[in-house]
């Protein structure tokens, strides 16, 4: 049985510069969701190729990531031979169109995933 590879990224819109304790507090929760998220994908039959993590302002109303971090997925997809990409945020479902469009790829959120699974 062949598995599906999958890339999971993570984006943090929360701004945390000057107050540390918060930020450690933040940075365990993301290392919860990611744990969560590769169960989920492990559940629903996939392989877990690689995790993209990146900080950023707001989302981007086309891709929901930047046009940087879109290339730098890209690249990723075409090397490493990715089948999915699976982001922990919501995205809309004319992000989700744009984003398999550009990356040759299928695309789904956390909430996605959830509901393909069960």
């Amino acid at each position: 049985m062949i598995r599906e590879k999958v890339l999971l990224v993570f984006i943090n819109f929360e701004n945390f510069r000057n107050n540390t304790t918060k930020k450690q507090r933040h940075l365990k929760t993301i290392n919860e969701n990611i744990e969560e998220l590769k169960n989920l994908t492990i559940s629903a039959g996939a392989d877990v190729e690689e995790i993209l993590c990146h900080k950023q302002d707001k989302p981007n109303p086309k891709y929901f990531i930047g046009t940087g971090k879109l290339e730098e997925i890209k690249n990723i997809v075409d090397n490493k031979e990715i089948e999915l990409v699976i982001f922990d945020n919501e995205i809309t479902p004319t992000q989700q169109r744009n984003l398999q469009l550009k990356l040759d790829t299928k695309v789904l959120d956390r909430t996605a995933l959830i509901l393909d699974i069960f």
